[in-house]
């Protein structure tokens, strides 16, 4: 619920960048995990492990010292997973 409501809040500081919440929101990114609980995935050999590393390749290349457009190492994250209540066969 609070990635949705992220998204929503951000299409909403699109349309109306001069609202107060465009200064209020903090930057959230939202990371979708769902193919990583993928069955047919599973059923074709690739480990649960593959898969979230592929989910997650994304978001390592935002934390890559390399990458020009990285995220600052020393600033601070709060990571809440939403699929911890999913069930995985692998």
């Amino acid at each position: 619920r609070k990635a949705q409501l992220s998204i929503f809040l951000s299409k909403y500081i699109r349309k109306h960048p001069g609202c107060i919440l465009s200064k209020a929101l903090p930057e959230t990114l939202v990371v979708d995990l769902w193919d990583a609980f993928d069955q047919s995935l599973a059923d074709l050999g690739v480990s649960f492990r593959n898969r979230l590393e592929s989910c997650l390749w994304e978001v390592k290349q935002l934390f890559d010292p390399d990458n020009q457009h990285a995220y600052a190492p020393d600033s601070c994250w709060i990571m809440k997973p939403s699929a911890t209540n999913k069930v995985c066969s692998s």
